[in-house]
């Protein structure tokens, strides 16, 4: 599903929200996808899948606004504990994740946003690292909006490889090493980036929970930590320039970290950047490894056309209630003239108009719901035959034939309701 356009509201909430001062680098913390699905009744995988929709929308919101750098903790390394079906779905998601991010920057939709993952890449599948691998190195010159993804991560972890990454030599003649002495702070917090990033204005975490998941420790210990309520996926602009609001009345500047004083000698063996374009070899060569978009999709793409139809209706009713939402914001407006006397007050008033909107989209979202459950019911209880019909046939077993066409009629009768 493509990330939706900015309306005229949203486009207002984001010329407010630039009047302050806006965070040049915000860190966020996804956390929710589960719980998320538990209240909407969806699969956990399903879970996952609306965060990542929200992940795209991410960027968009994020250049509007003017940030520069996005960092995002999308996998740590905690979640291998999960249970293996749970692991794989997300394997997977990043898998096709990375495959369109692929596709935009080959169809040149993507002119401007470097792509970097971060983490421990040794615990993730090889064809993984080979896609991930493949999207860092076709993005590594674009600028400017830079967008990270911590994926198997942690805090501590990370600060371990910035030392290992410094080739550190405990002889005073050598020239091609770091000595003890010029070790600093600088070059620990960028030697495990193969970019150099910005200190963190503020971090963002999302689910509720008052903590930081030993996410980005060193990095974030000047910025200002915004804890939100909504879980990931329910996650908006107004959400975001909420907090842009706080942390223009709460954050304080703080000195960006300066690289060490190298002498004359030792400029020309710039251990960092050397470090980095050893890395960024290796990056190539694991690149070069990738398989095929195309071949790959056809490997990871469902086969079971019952649960991929009920996804398609879902999203489908998705789309609707957001079409329906768009007008009323638009009626509202319009019937009663708001005037925005501060900040402060448009987030209130939106508040408020969020929650009639969200008594309007129950019915749809409802009905969607129903029609899942019954695709879901109905691939259950044709067993095992019928799904071995499924894949080796292009078209559905005739018993199943009935059964379809009332789902693709009882979608026709909702599309004429009077919300939609």
């Amino acid at each position: 599903m493509p990330p939706k356009e900015l309306s005229c509201l949203e486009t207002l909430g984001i010329s407010i929200a630039k009047i302050g001062r806006i965070p040049e680098h915000i860190a966020i913390i996804m956390d929710g996808n589960r719980r998320y699905a538990k209240n909407q009744g969806l699969t956990v995988a399903q879970g996952h899948e609306a965060g990542s929709y929200i992940l795209k929308n991410l960027s968009i919101w994020g250049k509007a606004l003017g940030c520069k750098e996005f960092t995002v903790y999308a996998f740590s390394n905690e979640n291998f504990k999960r249970t293996k079906a749970e692991v794989d779905d997300l394997m997977d998601l990043f898998m096709n994740e990375c495959a369109n991010l692929l596709h935009e920057v080959d169809a040149g939709i993507n002119k401007n946003t470097c792509i970097q993952i971060v983490g421990n890449w040794e615990n993730l599948p090889a064809k993984l690292r080979h896609r991930m691998a493949n999207l860092m190195h076709k993005t590594r010159h674009l600028k400017p909006f830079l967008l990270k993804l911590a994926i198997a991560y942690t805090g501590r972890e990370g600060i371990l490889r910035s030392l290992n990454a410094l080739p550190l030599n405990k002889d005073p003649d050598e020239k091609t090493h770091l000595h003890s002495e010029q070790c600093n702070e600088y070059l620990i917090h960028q030697s495990q980036y193969l970019v150099d990033m910005r200190p963190i204005d503020m971090l963002i975490r999302t689910g509720g929970d008052c903590r930081l998941s030993d996410f980005m420790l060193w990095e974030s210990s000047q910025s200002y930590i915004h804890f939100i309520n909504e879980t990931w996926p329910e996650f908006t602009l107004w959400k975001l320039i909420h907090a842009i609001l706080m942390y223009q009345v709460h954050a304080r500047k703080f000195p960006n970290l300066i690289p060490p004083r190298l002498n004359t000698e030792e400029k020309p063996n710039n251990i960092l950047e050397k470090s980095r374009n050893e890395r960024w070899n290796r990056i190539k060569r694991l690149a070069e490894r990738d398989t095929p978009v195309g071949k790959i999709q056809t490997v990871i793409h469902t086969p079971n056309k019952f649960l991929q139809a009920g996804k398609n209706l879902q999203f489908s009713y998705r789309s609707q209630t957001r079409q329906s939402a768009s007008i009323i914001w638009e009626e509202f407006t319009k019937e009663k003239e708001v005037k925005y006397k501060d900040k402060i007050e448009m987030v209130v008033v939106l508040d408020q108009v969020k929650g009639v909107l969200n008594n309007a989209a129950q019915a749809v979202v409802k009905e969607g719901k129903n029609i899942v459950q019954m695709v879901k019911d109905v691939g259950k209880g044709e067993g095992k035959e019928v799904k071995q019909d499924v894949e080796d046939s292009k078209d559905p077993p005739e018993e199943s034939a009935p059964v379809f066409e009332k789902v693709t009629k009882r979608e026709e009768d909702t599309m004429t309701s009077p919300l939609t």
